[in-house]
Parts: structure tokens; C-alpha cells; sequence
């Protein structure tokens, strides 16, 4: 008998789980490397380079050195397959430049015990003064909604970047939702690059493959970029960037024109008259669609013919249709090509937090609160940064402000320096993921609620604290009421599922005794229908850009740091069409200088090298996010230097290429009127000879 790949994995996880309740060893341990020494010991937890949480097994020599990272076979959804941000963890770990004791503003070093409690002392007065206390961190830990409770509220990096996803998938399905790759044999993906990044990066790339490879399922691509994704396409389809809903509705309308449809339609619990549908797709003609997305009639039309030959398709859009202003209308648009002959998309559970949502700023709330640090109108303020890097991010206006004291204290948590911690008033040395404790929910793939262990690989460096230790101490100086609520995900959970029991079927790998059964169901109101309608305006101004800032399977915001990381990608260039390098009068090599507005709306620029190549449309210039990051010590400014831990400091080959330019600020953050989602449109810029 033949078995495929995805059954021979299937049965070989079930194997596994069946060996696990029987009492036998556990799978994984058979998972060494075959260079390893045997006496190595294999530690099993989860990456926290992003929120994939994808399954590791770091392998500790002699119960103290972290000699290698792998893949964890038993983790239900990752597999033991990693990206490289995973497998650079151990970079960080050996870092010559991580932060090991605490540090003032002033680079005066401190002892972590005494610098705690000064810290404590200090936010306690301020908070009793009337202070407000805001937590801006990208790695919640159980302590910090004690924290947060004594007066505080928390910007949830890891939160905001998945909000107007899961907000625009509610408002449309009811729940969160994601592609049935394991039945689809046709995928259209919109503005989503998942061979490189996203916040499923390595489970839906991985199925995305074996699909392909399986069952032939087939690819198109809408990207004003040609990235991995498009790439790997069996169409790309370079539209304008904002045009997703148009090219949605163009095949939509050549769809309906091709089947024999009732008069009426079942989207989700409701009757749809198909004379509705009708207005909605009738003003887009392929001839018309094809202008609007900038797009070649054939290419569309093609896209639109291979809708209507498969027979099970589904759609799939990432941040280029989330992040647009009218993100609800694109990606209404877009999912009824599931509801038309498409299958319907799995709903994916909720991901539970550690702080209750009452202490959780919206993204408005967050955009306000840094927008009013700027303007210098905000009210006495203590601010602290855990693993998060606004400074980064928004670029001169906040530097200029928290410079000139828009916040009363400003305490950072971070394991390395960074913009940010350059200008807080103290700054604790924090312990890597790989050296803390925690839980870390698997939502993607599973049907049972499933959370994996984080455990300690490897300890910390001496007197370097976990995050939570820090706000536990933190908590303690405040006085808290009440003290941290260790399992106030699980609540959530068992409140969602009704799972009471979590029975291990992995080593650190626990799965819930309930399924999480919600089934989405399109919402259709015909007044939200009737908007999708309207002709959108084209952007026709040849002065200037829309810049496409995006990621790379090996960028992140630790990938500065990670000196594998930094060799693969430092100094990304700017990707221009030939079309427009002729216009421009510049050629490959050639710096240019990137203008526009920047937050705050303080004109910013900087400089970068050409690259030419079709791989992007015309009228769009496209760059690599998280770069630039000079002030990330000597190894992220690509700058040479010895160390007797990492003598490899002294080998950078990249130093004459540089680190990129941080682009990050030019983006433009949007509220909309119902104050729900936040957008980030592709900024407009001007490129110039430098």
C-alpha cells in the first residue's frame, strides 16, 4: 500500500502520542543530530522569535553549554521544521554585547538587585503623585497583569500586530480563520508573503508545500512585489498596491458569468438575491478591473479562468490587504470567491493573553498615547519598554520628545541596547526566551486547544533576571492587590472550549479534552455588499513612490543582533522597475536618497542603494523591513570588533555594505471613524539622486 507524506507524518505524531500514554520514552529523544556527542541533553520548548511558536530542541553539553538548536518532531504543528530566525536563538545566547548588568541613562553600571528596587521605589512614588503607567512589550508574562493592575495599562506588540487580521476576519466570518490547504487545489493569495514571513510563517508554508507537492494544488499571487511567494506562483499578478478588492471582484464577476447560479445565494445563515451580487461585481469589467489594478487584461483574465476551472478553491491575504484603510471592504471582497465555489475557511481559536483585556490599549489608544508623547500634551507618564523599540519604529519625533522628558521615568527591560534603551533612565538586563519559562498556545493547526511548555534551555547569564522575576519585584514594590494570576490564559481557554483536562501527547505538550467547533459563517449585510461596489480612485502621481516596506524569513526585530542573521541580510536595496530607474536616470549600485513625511509629519530621509529589477511594478519602490539598526551595538552596525567570546567579531565581511536603512517611520499609522482598526497604506515617497 502507498502512503503519502502527510499520512506517513500523521501516523508516525500518533505513533508518538500512543508511546507517551503507554509510559514509553519519549520520541523526540531519539532526535540527534548525527554530529552531536551522545552526552549532549536534549531540552524541549518553544521559539518566541515570533508568535508562530514554533517546537525546539536545544541540545546542552555538560548540563551548561548550548551547542546546537533543532526542530522538535513531536511539536503537533511546526513538526521540527524551523526558520532561521529559530535557529539563531544561539547567537543571541553567546551575544558579545548582551546586557548584563543595569545601566542608567547615563551609562553608569548598577547591581540588579539594588537597580530593581530602585525602580520599584520610584514608579511607587510617581504612582502615588498621580502618575499613569504604561507597558509597551512584545512578550507578556503571568506577573504582568499584577503589575499592570496597581495603575497600569499595557501595549501589546504581539496584539496589535495580528489586530486588524483578526477584527476584519470577525467582522466578516464570525472568527478568526485561516486556509483549508489540506482540501484546496487552487490558492489566491493577496498580499500575503508566507514563504517568508507571517505570523503563521513556518506551519502555513509547510502545508502550503506539501499541498503543492501532494496534490498539485496550483498558486496565484496578487503582490505589487514579486517576493518568495510570487515567485514560486504559478501566476503572479503585480496589481497596484490598495487594488486587492478590485481584482477580487473582476474575478467574481467573470465567475458568475460562467456558472449557472440560483436566484438566490446561501452566504453563511443568510439568503443573498443574486440581482444584489449582480450590482456588486457589475462596474468590473475585466477591461475596466485590468486599469484600476494597473494590471494586463490577459494576466487578470487568466487569474479569473483558473477560479472557474478549479473545483476547490480558497483565498488566503496577509498584511498587504489587513494593513489597507478600507481592509474590511478588500477582504469582504476577497472572501466571497470562497463563498462563491470555494471551500470554507477553518476557523482558528483565539489566542489567549496573560493581561485581561481591560488593562489591553487598543491600537488607537496606543497610536494616541506616543502621538501625545510627541506633542509633548500628555499627562505624567511612567512608561516601560519590555523587548519593544518605539524609538525604532517611530523614528525622530519620539527620540526629540523623550529627550526633552515627556515622560516622568522610563524604565527599560531589554537583553540588549537598542534605540530605545539609549534613552530610559534605567534599562534592567532581561534573560532570553531560551533561558525562561512560560506557555505558549498553539492555535493554528490543532483542533484541541494545545499549549506547549517554554522552558529553560540553559540558564541565564549570573544576575540577569526572566522578565517575570522583574515584574513580580515590580508588582511587589506597588503593593499589588492581588498577585498574579498564573493560569488566566487557561481561564480564557476553558471559557472559549470548555476544556477542563490537558492530557500531554509530547514531552512539554499538552492538548485539551474539548474541540473547538465555531464554524464560520460569512456575514453578508447588503449595505456593507453595496459599498464594495464603488470605482476606487487611481493614483496616478509619476513625482513619487509608493513604498513597499516587507519582510524576509531572516529579518525580524532581533535579526541586527544574530550574527547568522546579519550575514544572510544586512543592507537590503531599494527595488526599482527598470521602467522607473530609466525615468530617474540611475542604475543598479547607484544610492539614492528616500524622502516623504514620517510620523509626526517631520520629513525624513535617507539613503540606499538601486536595485533594478522587474521583480517589482512600476510606480512602487520596495525595501526590507528591520534594518538600519545603529544603535544595536557594533555587531548590528556591521562594524568590526574583537571579543574573546565570539573572535568570529573580527571576520565581518559585511562592514563595507553597512546594515540597511530604517525606513520604519515612514509608515503611516491610520484610525478609522468606528476607531477599530489602525492601517498602515503604503507611503508615498520621492526618490532622488543622492
Amino acid at each position: 500500500m502507498r502512503i503519502s507524506r502527510r499520512q506517513f507524518l500523521s501516523w508516525g505524531l500518533a505513533a508518538g502520542a500512543a508511546a507517551a500514554v503507554q509510559g514509553s520514552s519519549w520520541a523526540y529523544f531519539g532526535h540527534v543530530m548525527r554530529t552531536s556527542d551522545r552526552r549532549d541533553t536534549p531540552v524541549p520548548t518553544v521559539c518566541r522569535a515570533c508568535p508562530a511558536a514554533c517546537g525546539i530542541v536545544g541540545y546542552v553539553r555538560k548540563d551548561k553549554e548550548l551547542v546546537a538548536i533543532m526542530g522538535n518532531p513531536e511539536h503537533p504543528v511546526s513538526r521540527g521544521k524551523l526558520c532561521a530566525l529559530a535557529l539563531a536563538a544561539i547567537n543571541l545566547h553567546y551575544h558579545p554585547e548582551r546586557l548584563l548588568r543595569p545601566q542608567r541613562i547615563d551609562r553608569a553600571k548598577a547591581e540588579m538587585t539594588p537597580a530593581v528596587v530602585e525602580a520599584g521605589r520610584t514608579i511607587a512614588r510617581l504612582v502615588a503623585d498621580g502618575a499613569r503607567v504604561v507597558v509597551d512589550t512584545w512578550d507578556e508574562t503571568p506577573a504582568l497583569g499584577a503589575f499592570a493592575g496597581a495603575k497600569g495599562q499595557v501595549i501589546s506588540r504581539e496584539a496589535l500586530a495580528g489586530y486588524n487580521r483578526a477584527r476584519v476576519m470577525e467582522a466578516v466570518w464570525g472568527v478568526e480563520v485561516r486556509p483549508d490547504f489540506d482540501r484546496a487545489d487552487l490558492l489566491l493569495v493577496f498580499g500575503a508573503n508566507p514563504f517568508e514571513g507571517g505570523p503563521r510563517f513556518i506551519h502555513d508554508a509547510r502545508r502550503m508545500v506539501e499541498a503543492r507537492v501532494e496534490r498539485g494544488m496550483r498558486m496565484i499571487v496578487f503582490d505589487p512585489r514579486l517576493s518568495n511567494t510570487g515567485g514560486r506562483a504559478d501566476l503572479w499578478a503585480p496589481l497596484r498596491p490598495g487594488t486587492d478588492r478590485v481584482a477580487a471582484l473582476a474575478i467574481l464577476r467573470y465567475a458568475m458569468e460562467r456558472a449557472n447560479l440560483d436566484e438566490m445565494m446561501m452566504f453563511g445563515q443568510a439568503m443573498l438575491p443574486l440581482a444584489e451580487l449582480t450590482k456588486v461585481v457589475d462596474p468590473f469589467d475585466m477591461a475596466t478591473a485590468a486599469r484600476l489594478c494597473g494590471l494586463p487584461a490577459k494576466t487578470l483574465t487568466e487569474a479569473a479562468a483558473m477560479y472557474v476551472a478549479a473545483t476547490r478553491p480558497a483565498t488566503m491575504a496577509g498584511g498587504g490587504v489587513f494593513e489597507q484603510v478600507e481592509a474590511d471592504d478588500a477582504y469582504r471582497a476577497i472572501a466571497l470567491l470562497d463563498t462563491l465555489g470555494g471551500i470554507r475557511p477553518v476557523a482558528v481559536m483565539p489566542r489567549p493573553w496573560r493581561a485581561p483585556s481591560t488593562m489591553m490599549m487598543a491600537p488607537d489608544e496606543a497610536e494616541n498615547f506616543y502621538a501625545g508623547l510627541e506633542r509633548g500634551s500628555a499627562a505624567k507618564v511612567v512608561l516601560i519598554t519590555h523587548r519593544a523599540n518605539p524609538v525604532y519604529e517611530r523614528g525622530p519625533a519620539l527620540e526629540r520628545a523623550l529627550r526633552a522628558g515627556a515622560v516622568a521615568y522610563h524604565l527599560s527591560i531589554s537583553p540588549f541596547p537598542n534605540e530605545t534603551t539609549a534613552l530610559a533612565h534605567l534599562t534592567l538586563p532581561e534573560a532570553l526566551p531560551i533561558e525562561s519559562s512560560g506557555r505558549a498556545w498553539l492555535s493554528s493547526y490543532v483542533p484541541t486547544p494545545t499549549f506547549a511548555e517554554q522552558k529553560p534551555v540553559v540558564a541565564p547569564p549570573p544576575d540577569v533576571w526572566t522578565a517575570d522575576e522583574i515584574f513580580r519585584a515590580l508588582a511587589s514594590s506597588l503593593n499589588a492587590a492581588a498577585p498574579a494570576n498564573e493560569d488566566y490564559d487557561l481561564e480564557q481557554v476553558r471559557q472559549w472550549t470548555g476544556a477542563q483536562n490537558f492530557t500531554a501527547i509530547g514531552q512539554g505538550i499538552f492538548a485539551g479534552d474539548s474541540v473547538f467547533t465555531r464554524e464560520p459563517m460569512y456575514q453578508a449585510p447588503l449595505a456593507d455588499l453595496a459599498k464594495l461596489a464603488r470605482l476606487p480612485d487611481v493614483d496616478s502621481d509619476e513625482n513619487s513612490f509608493r513604498l513597499v516596506l516587507h519582510g524576509s524569513s531572516v529579518t525580524s526585530s532581533d535579526s541586527a543582533r544574530g550574527k547568522w542573521l546579519a550575514e544572510i541580510n544586512h543592507a537590503g536595496a531599494l527595488f526599482l522597475h527598470p521602467d522607473d530607474a530609466r525615468r530617474l536616470r540611475v542604475r543598479e549600485g547607484d544610492k539614492v536618497r528616500v524622502r516623504g513625511q514620517a510620523v509626526g509629519g517631520v520629513e525624513f530621509a535617507r539613503e540606499v542603494a538601486v536595485f533594478v529589477s522587474d521583480g517589482v511594478r512600476p510606480g512602487c519602490a520596495a525595501l526590507v523591513e528591520e534594518q538600519g539598526h545603529n544603535a544595536e551595538g557594533k555587531l548590528a552596525a556591521a562594524k568590526r570588533f574583537h571579543s574573546d567570546l565570539d573572535p568570529d567579531t573580527e571576520l565581518l565581511w559585511w562592514e563595507v555594505e553597512g546594515n540597511g536603512a530604517n525606513l520604519s517611520p515612514l509608515v503611516s499609522r491610520v484610525v478609522n471613524s468606528s476607531r477599530k482598526l489602525t492601517a498602515s497604506p503604503p507611503p508615498k515617497v520621492q526618490v532622488e539622486e543622492a
